[in-house]
């Protein structure tokens, strides 16, 4: 029967990707890759807000979320001047924003640093 064998592939595949997720101190892995950004309020400019700053000085509008989009990493994200964060983006050509301090993008994974 190949039943015992197949829970047992499956019993290690599931092992072997838990064991991935770690850090080689233990810890678990972050769930977002992408680049190190921190929180800046410009709402002394223009029609500006929260962006976010990447370590070249490289500026960054997110697309704010709507109501109905739960599933948006910025849904429940508290943006406070100076935080550390990790940020995954896509940006979108297409919008633009009355503030111009950056490139418009939407925001794909987004982790607070301590």
């Amino acid at each position: 029967m190949t039943f015992p064998r197949l829970t047992a592939t499956a019993l290690i595949g599931a092992a072997l990707t838990f064991a991935a997720c770690k850090n080689d101190n233990g810890t678990a892995a972050s769930a977002c890759t992408g680049v190190p950004a921190t929180v800046k309020d410009l709402a002394g400019l223009d029609g500006c807000q929260f962006v976010f700053e990447l370590a070249d000085g490289t500026r960054l509008q997110p697309v704010m979320p709507t109501n109905d989009d739960a599933a948006n990493p910025l849904a429940k994200f508290t943006f406070t001047d100076g935080k550390k964060v990790t940020l995954g983006y896509e940006v979108q050509a297409d919008m633009a924003s009355i503030c111009m301090a950056g490139k418009m993008v939407k925001v794909t994974c987004l982790e607070e640093q301590p």
